[in-house]
């Protein structure tokens, strides 16, 4: 009795297409018979060269993947353009792939869409997938956001995993529906449980920043992890910061460098960016500010606004670069244009001072309040100044006492000790001295000079004050009318003396308060090098242990 097998190579034997066709696919994934490319090649060229869409297709998938014929994207194309004309799907949608791309055929946007959108009504999920991509990126179509989550959401429903990342992310951000960190999330996590690598670093993300999730590094870490050994290059980079910070994962310089690298080796920006930083500081690679402005050079060729502002401030100090002001504010000025507060800041600096640009206190004002107002504290002190000396802006205290206090209340030492500086002079608020010596503590408690010396000050006065109070009550009002006629001090006298006497306390207190430094500062390289110990013996235990 004849087996369908022999049924089956009799037909193909024949001439039958579809037989052929069958075989073919039989061989390709050695179904019943022997896996063998070429004998598959063999039988979709003989069902191809009659007329067969889905052998001139799976003819063109064996050219484009060279698999049993040689890789040829342009032969690839011809046979799918073949199929797609007959109006099969798969064909319309691998030809308008090698459209998007340029393989094989003109790279052309506007027919890559049009052979999706006739793919699309199929109802096959990549497809849905790949024309939500155009119409989310506005690439031969017109830019949609709504048609874009719409198609996302078709085939989500079908469990695509990209599409759900891209359903995600369109939540996330609140791109043709409403924004939700809940849904990005649950979304997120289908794509990710199929293993998704994009997916689980995204995922990771919204752990990290507890944003529609609990808040929980070690759940992030964990995240980042198993999308970064799949060699995703944004895991890579956040696993890599992890590690760099310490955060639910054991503090470790050289593992957070080796994981930048992996990244930067992808051309991922934000991990040039990152291991240019580790060189520029010498943190678990060699210190390096040659490697370091090649790095930020990387990725701010890529347009990576932090790493336009780092080469700026190597180009500004002359740092593994030339020294050249005008490359620096020309690198700032391209970050700044993104909106980089860091950016806007540096080049105000530059303006303020006419390094590379015109000297435009004007300017300078604009730019700080750009960045002031993205809630960055050093901005808001600057722009504090400017306001108090009327530098670009128009003079006055109160608006400078209200931009010190925002940077204040981010804890920034700086501000607080000026801020302090406006209520014991009154200057734009209240005057209260025990409002300013409470944020000359605070500025001093973070070993800000100025306020230590600041508060040294305010001690001197009210030492000086109680004192003088102490004598007037004991010598009582007639001694003190009387005193000139009894060879007392005169009041130029009295205060030459109270001078000195807060000189001298003031002297007493910035030596305590270097004293109370070198104290800090002696106590916390020993806690360092004991920590440094401590790791040292883990590391040896955990050698011994995996031994």
């Amino acid at each position: 009795m004849i087996s369908d097998l022999q049924r089956l190579k009799l037909a193909a034997d024949q001439g039958d297409a579809a037989a052929q066709c069958l075989l073919g696919d039989m061989h390709s994934d050695g179904r019943g018979v022997a896996q063998d490319d070429k004998r598959a090649a063999e039988l979709y060229k003989l069902a191809a060269d009659q007329g067969d869409a889905k052998a001139q297709f799976s003819l063109g998938l064996m050219h484009r993947h060279g698999r049993g014929v040689a890789q040829d994207d342009k032969r690839a194309a011809e046979l799918y353009k073949l199929a797609a004309d007959q109006g099969d799907a798969k064909a319309q949608f691998s030809l308008g792939l090698l459209h998007r791309e340029g393989r094989g055929v003109a790279q052309d946007d506007m027919r890559a869409a049009a052979l999706f959108k006739l793919a699309v009504d199929q109802g096959d999920a990549a497809v849905q997938c790949s024309l939500g991509l155009m119409y989310r990126d506005g690439r031969g179509v017109a830019q949609d956001d709504k048609r874009a989550a719409a198609l996302f959401k078709l085939a989500a429903d079908q469990g695509y995993a990209l599409a759900q990342c891209s359903l995600g992310d369109m939540h996330r951000y609140g791109r043709g529906v409403a924004q939700d960190d809940k849904r990005a999330a649950a979304l997120f996590k289908l794509a990710a449980d199929q293993g998704y690598a994009a997916a689980q670093c995204l995922l990771g993300l919204l752990h990290r920043d507890g944003l529609g999730v609990a808040q929980d590094d070690k759940r992030a870490a964990a995240l980042f992890k198993l999308a970064a050994d799949q060699g995703d290059a944004a895991a890579q980079c956040s696993l890599g910061d992890m590690h760099r910070d310490g955060r639910e994962v054991t503090q470790d310089d050289k593992r957070a460098a080796a994981l930048f690298k992996l990244a930067a080796d992808q051309g991922y920006a934000a991990a040039q960016h990152s291991l240019g930083t580790m060189h520029h500081e010498g943190r678990g690679v060699a210190q390096d500010y040659k490697r370091a402005a090649a790095l930020y050079k990387l990725a701010a060729d890529q347009g990576y606004a932090p790493a336009q502002c780092s080469l700026g401030d190597m180009h500004r100090e002359g740092r593994g670069v030339a020294q050249d002001d005008k490359r620096a504010a020309a690198l700032y000025k391209l970050a700044a244009d993104q909106g980089d507060a860091f950016a806007q800041c540096a080049l105000a600096r530059m303006h303020c001072e006419g390094r590379g640009v015109a000297q435009d206190d004007k300017r300078a004002a604009e730019l700080t309040k750009l960045a002031a107002d993205q809630g960055d504290a050093a901005a808001q002190c600057a722009l504090g100044v400017m306001h108090l000396d009327g530098r670009g802006v128009a003079q006055d205290d109160k608006r400078a006492a209200a931009l010190f206090k925002l940077a204040a209340d981010q804890g920034l030492a700086v501000a607080q000790c000026l801020l302090g500086d406006m209520h014991r002079e009154g200057r734009g608020v209240a005057q209260d001295d025990k409002r300013a010596a409470a944020l000359f503590k605070l500025a001093a408690d973070q070993g800000d000079a100025s306020a230590q010396c600041q508060l040294g000050f305010v001690a001197a006065t009210q030492h000086i004050a109680s004192s003088c109070a102490a004598a007037a009550s004991s010598a009582g009002v007639t001694s003190v009318v009387a005193g000139g006629a009894r060879g007392g001090l005169s009041r130029e006298d009295e205060q030459a003396r109270a001078d000195a006497m807060m000189a001298r306390l003031i002297a007493e207190e910035e030596a305590r308060a270097e004293a109370e430094a070198a104290k800090a500062s002696k106590k916390a390289k020993k806690k360092a090098k004991k920590g440094r110990a401590a790791t040292t013996a883990a590391g040896e235990a955990g050698t011994g242990l995996s031994a």
